[in-house]
């Protein structure tokens, strides 16, 4: 059950379109924000935390603050980060679990980059076996460089 929203003494309701959090594409949520349009860093791991206020809990960390003072606050027209990922981002996510399940890796790089090694590929046996994981256990592995950062590097003059 929601909770009942404090309007905005200007804005009402106050709603504000919101992005995909994982793309930053589209995101069909409309975010009904009332008067708690203020932006602060949590008190415990400084992520950025709309609406709260110096006591509540953080859903990043569990934090209770005390949470930093007001930082600013919301402007109209400005996008939200949406609470779940866009359709796009739902089936790539449902598909990496098919090739996960599968024998596969997910992977993270220091570049930012993220995604899937195919269980097929002798990486992610190897991987797999060195660390007694079998499939369709969930497994993934941190990697220093990945086909996107050699990408970069040979573009590079």
């Amino acid at each position: 059950m929601s909770k009942p929203i404090l309007l905005h003494p200007e804005h009402g309701v106050n709603p504000f379109m919101t992005f995909c959090p994982r793309c930053k594409g589209e995101s069909p949520e409309i975010m009904l924000v009332g008067k708690m349009d203020s932006i602060r860093s949590c008190g415990g791991c400084d992520v950025k935390l709309i609406g709260f206020t110096p006591g509540q809990k953080c859903p990043n960390c569990g934090s209770n603050g005390p949470h930093g003072p007001i930082e600013r606050h919301l402007r109209q027209g400005e996008r939200l980060p949406g609470t779940e990922p866009c359709e796009a981002c739902k089936a790539e996510l449902a598909e990496w679990e098919k090739i996960i399940k599968g024998g596969g890796l997910y992977f993270r790089c220091e570049c930012g980059t993220e995604g899937v090694i195919k269980g097929e590929s002798e990486f992610s046996k190897a991987g797999r076996k060195e660390h007694s994981t079998p499939a369709p256990e969930l497994m993934g592995v941190n990697l220093d460089q990945c086909p996107n950062c050699e990408a970069k590097v040979e573009g590079e003059v």
